[in-house]
């Protein structure tokens, strides 16, 4: 028997299934190696010294790291969304509101806010729209983004 064909609703059951919380213990030596990694030099992020005498007092994260790392948890697991076979990113759009600083710890939620079904060139498509929440220990919103996946 085959699988059945998605419909909307299953394929936002699906994603609202896979969007599990999770949290990361950010580390000094996690920030510097992943500024080595992506070639970012940013004293801010960098070098201790020159950062404590920035308005932030002290090494902050790169916000890079929020699009790469730290959401990378969401989009994997939808990355997986059966039973479609590929997926694209469809872009994301970013607010920062505080600093993340080494030792905090960031808990990531999510929640889908749309999918919408469309038909294209290489038959349907659906669209997930969603929204990841940053939240730091203390419970405070240090960042937020609205992001699209289409998969086909």
């Amino acid at each position: 028997m085959s699988q059945a064909e998605p419909t909307v609703e299953s394929v936002r059951r699906t994603a609202e299934a896979l969007c599990l919380p999770y949290t990361v213990e950010i580390e000094r030596r996690m920030i510097k190696k992943f500024a080595e990694a992506v070639g970012d030099t940013n004293p801010l992020w960098t070098d201790e010294e020159a950062a404590k005498h920035s308005e932030y007092g002290g090494i902050i994260l790169p916000p890079t790291f929020f699009c790469s790392v730290l959401m990378a948890g969401i989009s994997l697991r939808l990355d997986s969304l059966p039973p479609l076979s590929s997926s694209v990113d469809g872009g994301s759009d970013w607010q920062f509101f505080l600093p993340v600083r080494p030792g905090d710890t960031i808990s990531v939620s999510a929640e889908i806010t749309e999918v919408k079904e469309r038909q294209g060139k290489l038959g349907r498509m659906f669209f997930i729209y969603w929204r990841a929440y940053y939240r730091n220990q203390r419970g405070e919103l240090v960042a937020q983004s609205d992001n699209t996946v289409i998969y086909y």
